[in-house]
């Protein structure tokens, strides 16, 4: 049915983390890239947007560290609503 809710927010959450906060921040990131692309010349580098990247590590590490939980939960749900296949093949 269309508008019918397969997962809640909760296993949502379970599935993609905090895949948002991940969208937002390569927003950022190439904002900064294209910046220093823009400005670029002969003493340009581009440490200062990596530098950016520090505060995300942590969302990086949170959302590898989930996924064999991940999917695991999703071949669990691809089960439970009976549909074929694999969710990644192995």
């Amino acid at each position: 049915c269309v508008g019918t809710k397969i997962l809640d927010d909760e296993e949502v959450l379970e599935l993609f983390g905090d895949v948002e906060a991940l969208f937002r921040f390569h927003q950022t990131f190439y904002a900064a890239l294209r910046q220093v692309l823009i400005t670029w010349g002969p003493l340009s580098t581009l440490g200062p947007a990596f530098e950016l990247m520090q505060h995300a590590i942590p969302l990086y590490a949170a959302y590898a560290s989930n996924q064999p939980r991940a999917l695991a939960f999703a071949e669990q749900m691809r089960f439970e609503l009976r549909i074929p296949g694999r969710i990644v093949e192995r």
